[in-house]
């Protein structure tokens, strides 16, 4: 989804794919640098929660507001810089958030229960992965990106809303 909606932008589908190495890569080396935080598991997650939240939001925005084939391709154009940071925030909480969510499985669970609580958990998240997936293809498809992006805000925003009733 990422390389579609970059070149409907008018990327180069080289470029956005080099794009999407490299907002692979910086996460990997940020999350070690998380354990030198001081930070509960909680406290991370919604932050990592609020981020994930802001950049679908600034996406959502651009798109509205330069339109659905406007180009981001020019460099140190504020139509360059936004998507692509609103991206990286995307890719980071993505590639932490899973993490996160695990380990606080042996803060909360004590003992045996603990190994059985991972593979819960973990099964949960690659079905909710994988459906999500296709949920979104399927809306981009129905309605394009600003659909998705507004479905993906909208479900941000009620996971914040969930999040503030349970803390």
């Amino acid at each position: 989804i990422t390389s579609g909606f970059l070149v409907t932008h008018c990327v180069q589908l080289f470029d956005a794919g080099s794009f999407m190495a490299t907002t692979s890569c910086v996460p990997l080396v940020i999350l070690p640098l998380l354990v030198f935080t001081k930070r509960s598991h909680t406290s991370l997650l919604v932050i990592f929660n609020g981020l994930a939240t802001g950049c679908a939001v600034l996406l959502l925005v651009v798109q509205v507001a330069a339109g659905d084939h406007a180009s981001w391709a020019v460099p140190a154009r504020l139509l360059w810089w936004l998507p692509r940071v609103g991206l990286l925030g995307l890719a980071l909480v993505s590639t932490a958030a899973p993490v996160l969510s695990l380990s606080l499985v042996p803060v909360i669970m004590k003992g045996a229960s603990a190994s059985r609580a991972f593979g819960v958990i973990e099964t949960a998240q690659f079905a909710g992965q994988a459906s999500i997936t296709l949920f979104m293809g399927s809306v981009r498809s129905a309605g394009g990106f600003r659909l998705a992006l507004e479905m993906l805000s909208i479900g941000l925003v009620l996971s914040m809303a969930l999040m503030g009733l349970l803390s």
